[in-house]
């Protein structure tokens, strides 16, 4: 018997005849399999793949397959801000703490979190919330309130301690501005929480607020910046929010030029680590948004572009 025979009855979905298969040639949960795409996985990570049902991927567990052969799975679909496949994967019992990237130096929340701009808000603090439950470890603050969409934590927090509208904070899971150094405001506007920009702009969060400036030389940027040519153009709410309000359009931001970066300040690589850029350049809101006007098409900067001139914004 070979793990074809696996592979066949788990194509099948046939639950009566994986029991009966695993019962009597258990060691087959250990043998590899190909996939259509020529690459080979352990059954569990094949039943995934698949989609095969819960009960499956139990019984494999059950006749020994580990956990941790989800590990990679479930950075992938957190990375992609799957939500379904997640909650399978953390219903099956892989635990968030155990899915940890090499490459990106970081558990799958932090992960997670570095690809915000692949969901809208909701979205996100839906995926945030199934790792949470899961069991995923993190640091229980004000910038997590944000993430995870809870505002009426925010508020009992900003109740108890109102000067943290102007504490600043080091995340190193920014990306192509820093957040190391920022305030509160800075973050809720990265990630587009409109209703969370509200609510710490009624509490007296500085609308001009700079970012710190770091030992690269990159920062300074108020929380206006971060909703030009972000997230896709879905930040357009935020970024006519913080005009309504009157964000100061003169000031000058050290932002890094470094297109064959994709113009990141930070990648989700070498946590705590500064990185370092050959130019630096010191830009104002319309001279940010007028760097991406034509590409890359995703940034969607024209809408910016055209707000700021209507409003005589210096370049």
């Amino acid at each position: 018997m070979n793990s074809t025979h696996l592979q066949n009855t788990l194509d099948e979905r046939d639950l009566d005849a994986l029991a009966t298969l695993l019962r009597q040639h258990p060691h087959l949960v250990h043998h590899r399999v190909e996939g259509a795409n020529g690459q080979s996985y352990t059954p569990l990570q094949y039943a995934d793949r698949i989609d095969a049902s819960l009960d499956a991927m139990r019984l494999l567990v059950e006749f020994g397959a580990e956990l941790s052969e989800l590990n990679e799975a479930l950075f992938g679909c957190c990375e992609n801000h799957n939500l379904e496949h997640m909650k399978r994967l953390l219903e099956l019992g892989v635990h968030p703490d155990d899915a940890h990237n090499e490459g990106w130096d970081c558990r799958v929340l932090y992960g997670l979190l570095q690809t915000y701009h692949r969901s809208p808000p909701a979205h996100l603090h839906a995926c945030v919330e199934a790792l949470v439950a899961a069991g995923a470890t993190f640091e229980d603050g004000p910038t997590m309130d944000i993430h995870r969409g809870r505002l009426d934590q925010l508020e009992q927090r900003l109740d108890c301690f109102p000067d943290l509208v102007s504490e600043c904070f080091w995340l190193d899971y920014g990306d192509h501005l820093t957040l190391r150094g920022a305030t509160l405001l800075h973050v809720a506007v990265e990630y587009h929480e409109l209703d969370v920009v509200r609510l710490l702009l009624r509490r007296g969060a500085d609308l001009d607020a700079r970012a710190e400036i770091g030992r690269n030389g990159v920062g300074g940027q108020t929380p206006l910046f971060h909703a030009i040519g972000a997230n896709q153009g879905t930040g357009w709410e935020t970024f006519d929010c913080l005009l309504d309000k009157g964000a100061d359009l003169t000031v000058r931001a050290r932002v890094q030029r470094n297109p064959a970066d994709d113009d990141k300040v930070m990648d989700c690589v070498h946590k705590g680590q500064d990185h370092f850029f050959s130019e630096v350049e010191e830009l104002t809101p319309l001279g940010y948004a007028l760097r991406h006007e034509s590409s890359p098409s995703w940034r969607a900067t024209p809408h910016e572009v055209a707000r700021l001139r209507a409003l005589n914004a210096p370049a």
